[in-house]
């Protein structure tokens, strides 16, 4: 059995992206983070420390989000599900949507978005 926490729409203003200034302008992603673990010995214990902080996973993801900026977002994407499983011991495994509003593409888009499964075992 594994049981999920997620963060969901954590919105970071940054300077990822190749086309029409985008490194230079900045503009909002939207990320969604899960991270799969075990919940059981936290829920008997009452104890934050047998369990993922979603304060502390915040601040992982915003940093690594944040540490440089990529032209491609699974360069970024690549980061933040490595530096989650690098920081959180009780992570069995991690999805990662990175959401991005504002594309310099001809088509009316709500988003595009990338979505990874990062795991211990692979």
């Amino acid at each position: 059995m594994t049981d999920r926490l997620a963060i969901t729409n954590l919105a970071i203003f940054a300077h990822h992206g190749v086309y029409g200034g985008e490194n230079e302008i900045g503009q909002r992603f939207f990320i969604d983070v899960a991270v799969d673990t075990d919940i059981r010995e936290a829920a008997r214990t009452r104890s934050l420390a047998k369990t993922i902080d979603y304060a502390r996973l915040a601040e992982v993801i915003t940093q690594a989000f944040l540490e440089k900026n990529e032209q491609l977002l699974e360069t970024v994407i690549e980061r933040i599900a490595t530096r989650v499983l690098e920081t959180f011991d009780l992570a069995r495994a991690v999805e990662v949507t990175i959401r991005k509003p504002s594309v310099p593409i001809d088509a009316i888009v709500d988003h595009v978005s990338i979505t990874i499964r990062r795991s211990r075992d692979a």
